[in-house]
Formats: C-alpha cells, structure tokens, sequence
C-alpha cells in the first residue's frame, strides 16, 4: 500500500495508535483544519470575484468543468458496458465519450429546457451509477450492508475490485 500524503494536509498527524492524550498535544490536526478552511476561503472568494467581475472566465471556467465531468461520466459508461459485454475498450470509445460530452455540454450550455434537462440529468445520473458499483447495489448479498469497502467487497463478474 503507497503510503499518500495529500498536499491540502502538509503536517503529519498522529499514528492512530498514539495514546489519546499525546494525540491531542499535536498540533497538526488542527494547522490542516486552519490551512483547509484557508484555501476553502480563499478560493470562494476567487470565485465570487470572477462571478462579479469576469462573468466571460467564469463562464469559459464552468463550461470546461462540465465539459470534463461529462467525458468522465461517458468514458466510465462506456467502461463498465465494455466490460459487461467483454468488449476491448479502445480509443474510439475515448472519442465516442469525448464526442457525446462536447453535445451534452452544449446542450446545458446552450440548448432550450427539453435539452438542458436531459443532459443534465445524464450527467446526474453518473453519480448513481458509481455509487450504485461501489456499495455493491448491483449483489443481492450487499443491498442493506452499506458502503463499507471491506463489506462491499469485489465483484468478479463486472472485473471491480474495491479495496
């Protein structure tokens, strides 16, 4: 297992084994908390200025966010229904994803109310599907565990291994 340290949190924080009390003497929970909610803070204001003042950035910023949330959610249907249907996933499946997230965002961006809708709700309903794999939904024998990893489990017969 690689140990990760992610950049958001710079200081080290107490092994889980460390006794409560020393635990709580460290100070590196609490410097991450104050520089978490400083970048949170920070960036809410970057973006409420571009929202007052550079509507045109903040309009190409969204499109772009939408533009990559769709792909990913397209690139990962198209995944999970390559591998129900043993089909080799390969780059033409890439520009399919790539081609229907250019039209559904431009249909949120641009399109009338029946086209918005639609899209969106494509792009909503990638979300169910990835939480749907990943509490095991799909496995009668894990409907009412929750979504415990080590409850869940792996499922062979969609390739997911969930660790």
């Amino acid at each position: 297992m690689i140990d990760f340290q992610s950049p958001i949190t710079p200081f080290q924080e107490p092994e889980p084994s460390t006794p409560p009390g020393q635990a709580l003497l460290n100070p590196a929970p609490y410097l991450n908390t104050i520089l978490f909610i400083s970048v949170l803070t920070i960036s809410s204001i970057v973006i409420l200025y571009l929202v007052r003042k550079k509507t045109n950035i903040f309009r190409k910023l969204i499109t772009t966010l939408l533009l990559m949330i769709s792909f990913g959610v397209f690139a990962y249907y198209i995944l999970i229904a390559s591998i129900i249907f043993q089909i080799p996933f390969t780059t033409y499946q890439l520009l399919l994803s790539a081609i229907l997230a250019i039209l559904v965002t431009y249909f949120i961006i641009r399109g009338r109310e029946l086209g918005t809708t639609l899209s969106s709700a494509i792009i909503a309903s990638g979300a169910g599907v990835t939480h749907w794999l990943e509490c095991g939904a799909h496995n009668p024998d894990n409907r009412n565990r929750g979504c415990n990893p080590e409850v869940v489990g792996s499922n062979p017969t969609l390739g997911i291994r969930i660790i």
